[in-house]
């Protein structure tokens, strides 16, 4: 019985708390990206403001549509930065210090607002992650009463 409150434990620690782990871009495909960007046409976004909300961890932002242009910036996941318009597999992006530069797709997605709660995939998890923990905290609290009890008898 033990062994099953300590597997409920370890995976609701580790759903809580994982974050997805990215590989670096190979130099083939960057290369693949260049030819790519050369026939890129960017969509321009009209209306309301929207935004990039970065989902990778420190992805480059280059200067211009080129991966081998310089990088001008790594946001940190969790960052929005303003949607100016959107290729095929590139986004043409500001920063908040008024710098404009290029981010691949597969680093962000574009929300309507900034914020935590920024799309209903945000909503959903900060409620699926606080329902997790409760359940954890639940389940440490039996345990260490079962735990109580046995030592009693």
């Amino acid at each position: 019985m033990r062994f099953v409150y300590y597997l409920i434990l370890v995976v609701l620690t580790a759903s809580v708390f994982a974050s997805p782990i990215y590989a670096e871009d190979s130099d083939t495909e960057m290369e693949m990206a260049t030819m790519e960007m050369s026939g890129e046409d960017m969509e321009d976004i009209e209306g309301e403001t929207k935004y990039v909300e970065v989902t990778r961890a420190f992805p480059n932002i280059y200067e211009e549509l080129d991966p081998k242009s310089r990088v001008i910036r790594q946001p940190r996941r969790g960052e929005f930065l303003e949607l100016i318009s959107q290729g095929r597999r590139w986004y043409k992006i500001r920063t908040e210090d008024g710098e404009e530069g290029f981010l691949e797709m597969r680093a962000g997605r574009v929300v309507e607002r900034k914020g935590i709660f920024s799309s209903w995939q945000s909503i959903l998890g900060f409620i699926l992650n606080i329902v997790l923990l409760s359940g954890l905290v639940v389940g440490v609290v039996i345990f260490v009463k079962k735990q109580k009890a046995a030592v009693e008898n």
